[in-house]
C-alpha cells in the first residue's frame, strides 16, 4: 500500500522523517522518534490517524513530486 502523509503533521508529533531513498524507492523515507520523544505505540495510532492510504488509479496516475491532495 501506498499512504500519503505530510512530513509537517509528522514533525507536529515530535517526530522526525528521514529521507533514505533505495534504488528500488528513490522517495523512500522513515519515520523515527527522537531523544526527546521516542516513537511508541500511541505514536503510531496517531500517525495512522493521519494517513489516507492512495487508490491504485492515484499512484499510477502520480509523478515524483505529485502533490495528491
Amino acid at each position: 500500500m501506498v499512504c500519503r502523509l505530510f512530513v509537517s503533521e509528522v514533525r507536529e508529533l515530535g517526530l522526525q522523517v528521514l529521507a533514505l531513498p533505495t534504488d528500488r524507492n528513490p522517495g523512500h523515507c522513515e519515520i523515527r522518534g527522537t531523544t526527546a520523544r521516542p516513537y511508541t505505540g500511541g505514536m503510531a495510532s496517531k500517525l495512522a490517524k493521519k494517513t489516507r492510504i492512495l487508490t491504485h488509479q492515484e499512484v499510477e496516475g502520480s509523478k515524483s513530486g505529485d502533490r495528491i491532495p
